[in-house]
């Protein structure tokens, strides 16, 4: 915030706009306009006896038929000199502003009232507000202006705020005189954390008689503890060119623009008010154990992917949290209670929409991993946040997912188990003392036939020949079948068919429908996935039409493969019930398993 900024227009002279401007202004159509008014500003409100000051009224989507005559209190003389127009677009309402210049010349000193002016334009009745002119005697000192050529104000919104609720705080600088190397300070505020300051555009005000530029810098506060805290005071430097002689002001715009006149730098150090804040603790009557701390209005999507693994494989779960708050604060709760899943901490990331960065979405991944076959489904997720203009907690939920767990197919280490026990039991063996010397031999043996007559080395001589002509042939059929990979898939899905058949017969044994229709849809996959060369997760009942008929398949065949696909699809919604139902489906499931399996099938382009 100590960056200097630059204000090189003098309000005062912005009434003379350009007539160019103005004529493209009146042709052009635009398909709102705001309300007519009718306001008047008098510049400067203070003059001596022999200056002049300059009265404007402005019609604003008003076009009056002739100048109105402005109503002249005694002392005054009041004559029409210009007129402008200016042309502005907001959000699509169009304002047409038309300026009418009066010269007010006083006649003697003393204070003045100007009337308000009334006129009907358009059959609707418009009105100003009075005006005050002060006239000084040419020998008389004029009162110290400086406060009312600039002054600083702290806006914020809401004086009653909660623990973490997000306040937004404006800082106003209003320059009634052109100002050069504005200098704003930090903002004070003990026991808030402040945001992101950005600058709004330049706009223009009227305070009383004298009119406004305002510098306006909006930023962001977050209570960081309960109490009554101060916000402010906002401080400001800068300098201001205030005119060395207020006499009379050429309407002429070149002469404004390039010749000017002669100004005087006055360095000022501008203070605005401070704001008593009042923070409100978090109440913690029907705080949810989701709540993780987010004050805000927010909204929830979640989803997760892949919804088929095996186990060990990863899953991710991404939560979308969207809505208007601290997002940089924002946390999920923990998955603690998780405990068939392997969790890791989320990554997130922020992306705004709004340059202060308090609306926006904050996207969140989460990868777990699932521990057994036994887990069915993701369990439901949770989110929740205090509502401050709710004044109440808000849990948004995420129903859970249904998941399918495959075995894992790794290949488990060797246990070392035996040989560690085994060491173990060696080296905690005592060791014995220092055997004596036996005095006596002891009974002799005779000496048997040497080691190379012995038979069983002679054969083991044989071994590394064996075990050569062993690897050259595993070597062969490695390179074999790696020159032919649907070998080694048909192979595969062989074995996976008459294990799964194994298994069909268990499940329907013991009545458990979910896994026997899940299997029996897997075996299925497999089997077309194979005959058709695709991966086994792409088939879908749809490949029967789209791959098998047009191949010659058999209509009979393709009448059972789409019962058994029917049978898979629909045993989520009526299972069937007894072990005769499961049983029966087996036999057909086998036979037409085999069938795909003598199919030769080219693969598909």
């Amino acid at each position: 915030m100590g960056r200097a900024l630059t204000m090189n227009a003098w309000p005062g002279r912005r009434r003379a706009a350009c007539g160019v401007a103005g004529l493209l202004g009146l042709l052009l159509a635009l398909p709102a306009t705001a309300a007519a008014s009718l306001t008047a500003a008098l510049d400067p409100d203070t003059i001596r006896m022999g200056e002049t000051a300059v009265l404007v009224l402005s019609f604003s989507n008003a076009e009056p038929r002739a100048a109105p005559v402005v109503p002249t209190p005694p002392g005054l003389r009041i004559q029409f000199e210009a007129q402008s127009r200016q042309f502005e677009s907001v959000n699509g309402v169009t304002t047409t502003t038309l300026n009418l210049s009066y010269r007010v010349r006083p006649v003697q000193a003393g204070v003045f009232t100007i009337p308000a002016v009334t006129m009907v334009v358009d059959g609707k009745p418009l009105a100003s507000q009075p005006l005050t002119l002060r006239v000084l005697r040419a020998d008389e000192r004029a009162p110290d202006s400086s406060p009312n050529l600039a002054f600083l104000k702290l806006t914020v919104p809401k004086r009653d705020v909660f623990l973490g609720e997000v306040l937004t705080v404006d800082q106003s600088l209003y320059l009634a005189v052109n100002a050069q190397e504005l200098q704003p300070q930090p903002l004070a505020g003990d026991g808030f954390t402040l945001g992101k300051v950005t600058q709004v555009p330049v706009a223009n005000a009227q305070v009383g008689n004298q009119r406004y530029t305002v510098v306006r810098l909006q930023g962001t506060a977050v209570a960081s503890k309960a109490g009554d805290l101060k916000l402010g005071p906002a401080q400001w430097n800068l300098t201001l060119k205030v005119p060395v002689s207020r006499r009379a002001r050429s309407m002429d715009f070149f002469e404004d623009s390039i010749f000017g006149n002669r100004v005087e730098l006055r360095p000022v150090e501008l203070t605005s008010e401070t704001h008593q804040i009042h923070v409100r603790p978090l109440p913690t009557e029907g705080r949810p154990a989701t709540f993780t701390g987010a004050v805000g209005d927010f909204r929830m999507t979640a989803t997760v992917s892949p919804t088929n693994v095996a186990v060990g494989e990863p899953v991710t779960l991404r939560v979308q949290v969207s809505g208007r708050g601290a997002l940089d604060n924002l946390t999920l709760p923990s998955l603690e209670e998780w405990r068939e899943f392997k969790t890791y901490p989320p990554t997130s990331k922020v992306e705004l929409t709004n340059t202060l960065g308090i609306e926006g979405v904050k996207t969140f991944d989460l990868v777990v991993v699932p521990q057994n076959t036994e887990i069915k489904e993701v369990p439901a997720f949770a989110f929740s946040f205090f509502d401050p203009d709710k004044r109440a907690y808000q849990t948004l939920k995420q129903p859970s997912v249904g998941l399918i767990v495959r075995p894992s197919a790794a290949v488990p280490l060797l246990a070392m188990a035996p040989t560690n026990a085994a060491s173990a039991a060696s080296s905690a063996t005592v060791p014995q003392d220092i055997v004596p010397v036996k005095p006596h031999l002891g009974m002799l043996t005779p000496a048997g036939a040497p080691l190379l007559r012995q038979p069983w080395f002679q054969g083991l001589q044989v071994a590394p020949v064996l075990g050569f002509l062993w690897a050259w042939g595993w070597r062969r059929r490695r390179d074999y079948l790696a020159q032919n990979p649907r070998l080694i898939r048909r192979q595969r899905v062989a074995r996976l068919v008459r294990e799964g058949l194994a298994e069909l017969h268990r499940l329907a044994a013991v009545r458990a429908a979910d896994e026997f229709f899940a299997a029996a849809f897997r075996l299925l996959q497999e089997q077309l996935g194979e005959r058709l060369d695709v991966p086994a997760a792409a088939i879908t009942e749809a490949v029967l039409e789209e791959r098998l008929a047009p191949r010659g398949v058999s209509a009979g065949t393709l009448a059972e493969l789409h019962e058994l696909f029917q049978a898979c699809n629909q045993a989520r919604y009526a299972p069937a019930t007894s072990a005769q139902e499961l049983m029966s489906l087996v036999p057909r499931l086998e036979a037409a398993l085999a069938a795909l399996a003598r199919l030769d099938l080219e693969p598909a382009a």
